[in-house]
């Protein structure tokens, strides 16, 4: 192939390889969302511990109504991700929509009711989209929310444990706490809209190319110095897949449908800013 006949593949590469700003618009509010949620989890568990007097031992009954608390967090965290991701996966669709000019495209349908388990645990989903792929969204939604909320909870009450272990006092206890969660809201608040919002519009870009007719789809890196493959440390290389191409439904080099997609390790889509595009 000649140097020009490469000219309009690097042109498309070049104009495709921005984050879109609505996109990063939708990161940093559900960023800002998550970081006043855990910050307010952070004041009521110091709140909890300070009105304890003591710090509570691994088997303390005390404990139980923390436990309680967390498993109520839960669902109120599934309801704030669930608007970011619903915005989100849409916001894929319609880039696809937008960018592949002249071909048929099925818009997925808006219905207004889904499996009531569904609706009733996040009203936000009730207006959703096709049953099957309202499913499909929400298992993989579900999954990863449960996730992120059973690591939190056992990262305090191991926090909990080794302030008993040491003997600390229950201000001390409580402040080790917020230090904790104060973390979490910091830089777990970023990693999880980036991979929440960026896996969402890629899967609504990859239903929607593939209802298109698309044959063909590109994987399409953020080109700076931030793609994983840079460092040595990195266990995943997406440097080497950009403007790698393959038959939608089968899988790129690295395992995954399209970037975001947890069926693939985890090493290769958390905090991935890739995305997929037509070819």
């Amino acid at each position: 192939m000649k140097a020009e006949d490469l000219t309009p593949l690097i042109a498309r590469i070049q104009a495709a390889k921005r984050t879109p700003a609505k996109q990063l618009q939708i990161e940093a509010r559900l960023k800002k969302q998550l970081v006043r949620f855990f910050r307010g989890i952070g004041a009521d568990v110091r709140d909890y511990i300070l009105s304890l007097n003591r710090v509570p031992a691994p088997d303390d009954p005390a404990l139980i109504p923390l436990k309680t608390y967390f498993n109520s967090k839960t669902r109120e965290y599934q309801l704030i991700l669930a608007k970011g991701v619903l915005e989100a996966f849409l916001l894929g669709q319609q880039r696809v929509r937008r960018k592949a000019k002249g071909r048929t495209h099925k818009a997925y349908t808006v219905y207004p009711h889904i499996d009531e388990e569904y609706a009733s645990i996040l009203p936000v989903f009730s207006d959703l989209l096709e049953p099957d792929i309202a499913a499909l969204l929400i298992d993989r939604f579900f999954v990863a929310s449960e996730r992120t909320m059973d690591r939190v909870t056992g990262d305090v009450m191991a926090n909990l444990a080794q302030s008993y272990a040491d003997g600390l006092g229950n201000y001390d206890t409580a402040v080790n706490l917020s230090d904790v969660l104060e973390n979490i809201a910091i830089w777990e608040s970023e990693r999880i809209a980036r991979t929440e919002v960026n896996s969402a519009q890629n899967y609504g870009a990859f239903l929607q190319l593939d209802s298109a007719g698309v044959t063909h789809v590109m994987w399409i890196t953020a080109l700076d110095d931030r793609v994983r493959g840079t460092r040595p440390s990195d266990r995943a290389d997406h440097i080497r897949m950009h403007g790698e191409v393959t038959r939608i439904g089968e899988p790129f080099s690295n395992g995954l449908l399209f970037p975001g997609d947890r069926d693939g390790p985890i090493e290769e889509w958390i905090n991935c800013r890739c995305q997929i595009r037509d070819a």
